[in-house]
């Protein structure tokens, strides 16, 4: 794992969106009994989906991100909900910034949106240049360039895994997006360069 623990949002009442961070949780769970150093702490803006003892759901509410430990930047943060290239749940840019902030984010090492298309336009720029103006640092975003959906696949070392396909359009017979064309990832407002990870590699800015 390239990160300590990942802290998992889900934004919207949405079944499927719960139903796509809980299949996480075993795999994860599996990973931290070996290595005693993962760990998932999640959070839902659904009361429906907290008031079920079966969820491990927290609700978000002011400061709640510490509550279990404040992320750092050798965490990571994902967060679950329906989008498009202006809006991730019901919040823009500028919105979803002020959220974090007002939930507790100071700092974090990625921060991940299984959402559709957030990697697609301008919304993971417009969401730095949103966080830059709190007290957030972040050193990466990733975010999806088309429709995405939460899948079952065999990894390389023949142990299975969750992960997201990705479609440049809804239809799910589309082809596949692959490589680059899967994802948009942003050098954040912290320096931070993740071992074993070429996409978060820091790039010196241009002089």
């Amino acid at each position: 794992m390239k990160f300590k623990r990942a802290f998992v949002i889900v934004l919207g009442n949405a079944v499927e969106l719960l139903k796509a961070a809980q299949s996480y949780l075993p795999f994860n769970e599996r990973y931290a009994e070996a290595k005693q150093s993962d760990v998932f702490v999640c959070f839902t803006s659904s009361p429906k989906r907290t008031a079920d003892p079966k969820n491990k759901f927290t609700k978000l509410n002011g400061n709640c991100l510490h509550k279990f430990g404040a992320p750092t930047f050798e965490d990571k943060l994902l967060i679950f909900a329906h989008a498009d290239q202006d809006k991730v749940d019901v919040y823009g840019p500028k919105e979803l910034a002020d959220a974090l902030h007002g939930w507790g984010l100071k700092t974090i090492g990625l921060i991940t949106f299984k959402a559709c298309n957030v990697g697609s336009g301008n919304f993971l720029d417009d969401f730095k240049t949103a966080y830059s103006s709190t007290e957030i640092q972040a050193a990466w975003l990733k975010g999806y360039r088309g429709y995405s959906s939460t899948v079952m696949a065999l990894g390389a070392s023949g142990t299975t895994k969750m992960t997201e396909n990705v479609r440049g359009t809804d239809d799910k017979s589309a082809e596949l997006l692959l490589g680059d064309n899967r994802y948009k990832v942003v050098q954040g407002n912290f320096i931070k360069v993740v071992e074993g990870a070429k996409r978060y590699g820091w790039t010196p800015p241009k002089a």
